[in-house]
């Protein structure tokens, strides 16, 4: 990237999880808090999600388990993800993992 070169929204996002990443190496133990993960950032205009912890087959999102889950929002502790209409979110009865699906 050169002097003056502007950021894309993507660009923009590794650099974010790249400093997140390098901050919390050197200064996890002045902290004693691991801030790298998981974040999810997402693009107002596009609303796509970004994610810097992800699954090998980059489809799965590793959050906490839910705490609320409402036709319009799923929450849990310290994460908000609205739900787009015509999503839900439901849990999967064999893995105890929640799904993002269509309705």
């Amino acid at each position: 990237m050169t002097s003056g070169q502007t950021l894309n929204f993507n660009d923009s996002v590794a650099v974010y999880f790249q400093e997140i990443k390098a901050n919390t190496a050197h200064y996890k133990d002045l902290w004693n808090l691991d801030i790298y993960g998981p974040v999810l950032l997402v693009n107002p205009g596009s609303r796509k999600l970004y994610a810097n912890l992800l699954g090998s087959n980059r489809d799965k999102v590793t959050l906490c388990e839910p705490t609320l889950i409402t036709s319009d929002n799923v929450s849990g502790n310290g994460w908000v993800l609205e739900l787009n209409k015509g999503y839900i979110v439901e849990k999967n009865s064999s893995d105890r993992n929640y799904l993002l699906k269509r309705k």
